[in-house]
């Protein structure tokens, strides 16, 4: 619900207020920040650390306007702010808004970093006050920012500008670092009456090939934010990697559909189902990516504990299930080559990696296939308390430690079982609440003449050329802006400014 004197849409216009300077300090309405509280600034934007009422940590989001136009796209910012009202919906939250006659001054959760940050102390680059990112799970920022965009993509708004800047990692009031979407500004609600999305919104680098050209089909409007977040998830998973190269290829390689994508060297230290996501996300067929919905369930983003319900469930239909089960176990217990995983450990010769001292008859009991792998993990957590003093140093003191013990040892067991799965999962009321889609999710099995990094297909000179031109343009006006605020900013409410 709207607050008083708050923009309820943007056919309310917020009246002005006038600025009052004090030195540093800087005050609107209830507002009030200082200017050595810079935090950052955008093409539009520049953001200051404030109060507002009786919060005394906010962050404030000062955003220059001209033209009418300017003045609406910052209003359905503030509009789409408005309806996050729960605090557990993975988007920042807005607190108010106040008017000047030169900015809009809107106050918001204040974060800790953004991803970016995050990225870039994975890389060594340390920046001061963000020590507390170290201790962030990659896992986490992949979840917390796809249940954004999925509640996102729910209330029917295209965020049209996900990028890792605009992803913000904010403590929680239980004290915990959460991923958040911010910056609204040039999203859309994809009503009856506004269909049509525009070519060049967004950011260049992280924007889907049909965004580029504004070519968008009806009805996929959406996967265009899927593809930019696909992106964001590679430059995690693989810190500071964009998917499509380098800046000089980038925008070639993106219309192109030509991705250098880094492979799993070894899989014990990189996410092989989160890589395996982000390929389905950052396909150049906006028919082929996958729903938020897909995105947010996939095993990518699983818990330990329905990693561990999901190997239960497939072992006991393999076992129980006389129809179905003899065709899920052999699927399962076919090898899957990753075209992405260069150092594959084979999933056949199990009995050579787990420990011994995990089953004290030594695994006679088992075959050495995928499906009795999965029985040997179900067994095991159903009757932890008979794993041996040894055993349970290996796998900890809870039952879920098995779990976390043999896909460590297998870290492409979990993505193997799931792929296997996907023919008859959605068919079979014990499998479905697995699989969320009716389209079965892509195995990427490898190409022919593929060797590990896709090989691009260079464009014509004069595709290169009006790329090239696109992204000069994009430079200049956001260089435009700066110059605009930097003129701005030396300027009081109260004297005339000639520019």
């Amino acid at each position: 619900m709207a607050m008083p004197d708050q923009p309820s849409s943007g056919k309310h216009t917020l009246p002005i207020t006038n600025e009052k300077i004090d030195g540093d300090i800087t005050t609107v309405g209830s507002i009030t920040f200082s200017q050595s509280g810079f935090l950052g600034k955008g093409a539009l934007s520049t953001v200051f650390r404030g109060q507002c009422d009786m919060r005394q940590e906010v962050a404030i989001k000062r955003i220059h306007y001209r033209t009418k136009e300017e003045r609406l796209l910052i209003e359905n910012e503030v509009g789409n702010l408005l309806k996050v009202e729960e605090e557990d919906v993975k988007v920042i939250r807005y607190f108010t808004t106040q008017r000047s006659v030169n900015f809009y001054y809107i106050a918001m959760e204040l974060a800790l970093g953004t991803v970016e940050d995050y990225a870039e102390r994975k890389q060594g680059v340390i920046k001061p006050g963000v020590d507390e990112l170290d201790n962030l799970n990659e896992i986490s920022i992949l979840r917390d920012s796809s249940k954004a965009l999925e509640w996102l993509h729910q209330q029917n708004i295209v965020h049209r500008d996900i990028k890792p800047s605009n992803m913000m990692l904010v403590k929680s009031k239980k004290g915990e670092i959460v991923t958040k979407l911010a910056d609204f500004g040039i999203s859309k609600e994809m009503t009856a009456s506004k269909l049509k999305m525009t070519a060049g919104v967004g950011t260049l680098d992280w924007m889907a090939p049909e965004a580029h050209t504004g070519e968008y089909q009806h009805g996929t409007e959406k996967t265009a934010d899927i593809f930019s977040l696909g992106c964001v998830f590679h430059y995690i998973i693989f810190p500071g990697q964009h998917p499509f190269g380098d800046v000089s290829d980038r925008m070639a390689n993106i219309q192109q559909g030509k991705p250098c994508l880094a492979n799993i060297e070894d899989p014990k230290y990189v996410n092989v189902a989160a890589r395996h996501l982000m390929e389905e996300m950052i396909q150049q067929d906006p028919t082929e990516r996958p729903s938020t919905t897909y995105v947010v369930n996939h095993p990518a983003l699983w818990t330990t504990e329905n990693t561990e319900k999901f190997f239960q469930v497939v072992s006991d239909c393999i076992k129980d299930d006389k129809e179905h089960g003899p065709l899920l176990k052999e699927e399962v217990n076919e090898e899957l080559d990753l075209a992405f995983v260069t150092e594959l450990v084979k999933l056949k010769e199990w009995k050579k990696v787990v420990d011994a001292t995990l089953d004290q008859g030594a695994f006679k009991s088992y075959h050495e296939t995928t499906a009795d792998l999965l029985r040997l993990i179900r067994n095991k957590v159903h009757h932890f308390n008979d794993i041996s003093k040894e055993g349970r140093e290996k796998v900890g003191k809870v039952p879920t430690g098995v779990v976390n013990y043999i896909t460590g040892e297998f870290p492409t067991l979990l993505l193997h079982v799931w792929l296997a799965g996907a023919s008859i999962g959605s068919t079979l009321d014990i499998l479905s609440p697995f699989y969320t889609e009716s389209r079965p999710p892509k195995k990427l099995v490898p190409r022919e003449h593929e060797e590990g990094v896709e090989t691009q297909v260079p464009l014509d000179r004069a595709q290169v050329r009006e790329l090239e031109d696109r992204l000069n343009q994009a430079l200049a006006d956001q260089q435009r802006v700066e110059d605009d605020l930097k003129v701005t900013d030396l300027c009081s409410p109260f004297r005339v400014c000639v520019v």
